[in-house]
């Protein structure tokens, strides 16, 4: 399980450009508000997009996308400063409409997420280091390389397999290819 899930958290890191950590957090916020990490990566995916193609979503939130030296924000801290506009806003529906614009559908299904602030969120993560919920980089990669280790091993195996099936001349050669 353990394996699986470092793995799983590398590839989702990876795919979604976010550090292993990021992802690990993200995961425990949602494990915490009763929803899955899928549901936080797809609406991070909604909010990605709407930089490009709605920063006025964003202004009329009074969220800006560039940070004080003009830099583009990262998506975490994009998605936290979202969070605490979101929480300014005192009607329910103006702020369901918002969460609908920038994070889509997913977005309500992670309301229990958004309906916290920066600094609750951030207390949270907290929370899971100390109680050692998140798996170091390194046993991440070595998970990964595992499971890849993993996989060719089983290759060989069906290939080795397949040899001795069909009768093939050079068996006991790919045998000890296996073996070593």
């Amino acid at each position: 399980a353990v394996i699986d899930y470092s793995n799983r958290v590398g590839d989702l890191a990876k795919n979604y450009g976010f550090t292993n950590e990021q992802i690990q957090e993200f995961d425990y916020w949602a494990t915490t508000s009763g929803t899955t990490i899928d549901e936080v990566l797809n609406s991070m995916k909604s909010l990605v997009t709407n930089t490009v193609s709605g920063a006025d979503k964003f202004a009329k939130l009074g969220v800006a996308l560039k940070d004080s030296s003009g830099a583009t924000k990262s998506q975490r801290d994009l998605f936290l400063d979202t969070v605490d506009a979101l929480n300014k806003v005192e009607s329910q529906t103006e702020r369901n409409a918002y969460i609908l614009e920038l994070f889509g559908d997913a977005g309500l299904n992670i309301n229990q997420i958004l309906g916290q602030s920066r600094e609750e969120l951030e207390a949270l993560t907290e929370q899971g280091k100390e109680l050692v919920v998140f798996i170091s980089d390194d046993a991440i990669e070595n998970a990964t390389n595992f499971n890849m280790e993993l996989a060719i091993l089983g290759k060989q195996w069906q290939g080795l397999l397949s040899s001795i099936i069909n009768g093939d001349e050079d068996v006991d050669a790919k045998m000890n290819i296996f073996i070593d």
